[in-house]
């Protein structure tokens, strides 16, 4: 589950991303007004990035709403599965669901955002004046920044969260400069294939802008591969689960059955026609030594329930 939630961040991500690039640049006018009226760069990122806040609390509010009545439409419908009622969502989902939206559209709108703040008030007489560009650096470190520490937030794993961040870059990477490579073969050969005048203006324009188009390819790949394999995952772990019970596997289970009441139990079994399996003795008992060691010296161990009381052991 956690997987799951970190590679839907993700694609949020790339998806806010997408955007806040498109917004930009429909507000590079904008800015440049400002500018010329008197404003800084800094009052300039601070006017967007206060918008920006308010969609965050905005939309983190709305997915608040939708996260409860969805879970509450979820927990009438296995109510009947269970004989307790299903706990409520402890305050540390709601604090994660809080600030993920946030730190999401932080991260990967806010370095757009910066590059609108560097326009040029010139850009009043010259419409073809582009924004300084920033450093690339910033703008993933920013990114991979955030989603790092969701990682770790989620996980509680700095190997896993390192393994999937390290992971994920290298691939990306490298399906980058592969998509590009296909790209530019196929503009070699587009032009002497027979395509009609539509497809070759739409060419054109694709590949127009390189860089951008083989990013909205790899993002939009990115979806349908995650989705097949939060897929693939599920079904692989219910069916690797289910090959694992043997046949026959039991599925209830009585405990505390003394030994003056076996006999008559098993007979109150067989009359029922369940099958006779045999009953072991369980005897209560503490765990107080893990390889040799004392479990109450590590802080860790020693604030778990379970070796705070007496554990029902059998063989």
């Amino acid at each position: 589950l956690s997987l799951a939630a970190i590679l839907a961040i993700l694609l949020a991500g790339i998806a806010i991303a997408m955007a806040a690039q498109n917004y930009a640049q429909h507000h590079y006018d904008t800015s440049a007004l400002l500018r010329t009226l008197g404003a800084s760069r800094q009052q300039v990122l601070w006017l967007f990035s206060l918008q920006l806040l308010i969609l965050a609390f905005i939309t983190t509010l709305i997915g608040l709403m939708l996260g409860t009545l969805i879970q509450e439409q979820l927990s009438s419908l296995l109510s009947i599965l269970f004989i307790n009622d299903l706990p409520t969502a402890p305050w540390s989902a709601w604090a994660i669901a809080s600030i993920t939206a946030p730190v999401t559209l932080l991260g990967f709108a806010l370095p757009h955002l910066i590059q609108l703040s560097r326009v040029s008030p010139l850009r009043i007489l010259r419409r073809d004046l582009e924004p300084m560009s920033i450093s690339g650096r910033l703008i993933y470190g920013i990114a991979l920044a955030c989603i790092l520490s969701l990682c770790l937030w989620f996980t509680g794993d700095v190997k896993m969260s390192l393994a999937l961040i390290v992971g994920g870059l290298v691939t990306l990477i490298l399906l980058s400069f592969g998509l590009r490579g296909i790209l530019k073969l196929l503009d070699k050969i587009t032009p002497s294939a027979r395509f009609n005048i539509y497809v070759r203006f739409a060419w054109r324009h694709l590949m127009r802008n390189n860089q951008s188009a083989s990013t909205q390819i790899l993002a939009f790949a990115m979806i349908l591969m995650v989705m097949l394999v939060i897929s693939v995952v599920r079904n692989d772990l219910l069916n690797d689960w289910q090959r694992g019970l043997p046949e026959n596997a039991p599925n209830f289970f009585a405990m505390n059955i003394q030994a003056y009441e076996s006999d008559s139990y098993k007979a109150a079994l067989e009359e029922t026609g369940f099958k006779n399996y045999p009953l072991f003795p369980m005897v209560p008992g503490r765990l107080t030594h893990i390889n040799e060691r004392y479990v109450h010296d590590d802080e860790k161990l020693s604030e778990d329930p379970a070796l705070q009381r007496d554990l029902a052991l059998t063989w």
